[in-house]
């Protein structure tokens, strides 16, 4: 840590040009780091707020419903609006791929949907 402490002090020292009278001391670009590390920290905690806000408040909206898989093909709930996440009845988690990466997925050589590694996407049939 102290090695990278010191690349910091360095690359900001070198920014700011090779004259002495430019450079700034070790305790100075600390003080600033650490004004932006607490200003992103705030930011960013503020969205994690307002978001943890949103999933409150929509706690009474969420459920749980089991769809039977035949063929390939599971009926969605009627009342079905968004999809969380899907799990099997084995508690292994399920991608939901979207539709336009659907067949680079699900003809991957890399990672082929399995049995252990199982992918979904959420089709309306009408």
């Amino acid at each position: 840590m102290a090695k990278f402490i010191k690349d910091v002090h360095d690359l900001v020292n070198f920014l700011a040009g090779k004259s002495i009278a430019t450079q700034q001391p070790p305790e100075r670009i600390d003080a600033v780091l650490y004004e932006v590390v607490l200003d992103l920290f705030n930011t960013y905690y503020d969205h994690y707020v307002k978001t943890q806000k949103i999933d409150d408040y929509l706690l009474p909206f969420k459920r749980t419903a089991i769809i039977t898989v035949i063929f390939h093909y599971g009926i969605l709930p009627p009342d079905y609006q968004h999809a969380r996440g899907l799990t099997t009845m084995g508690r292994r988690n399920i991608d939901i791929v979207p539709d336009k990466f659907w067949y680079g997925r699900f003809n991957s050589k890399v990672a082929p949907p399995s049995e252990t590694n199982p992918i979904a996407r959420i089709v309306r049939i009408f």
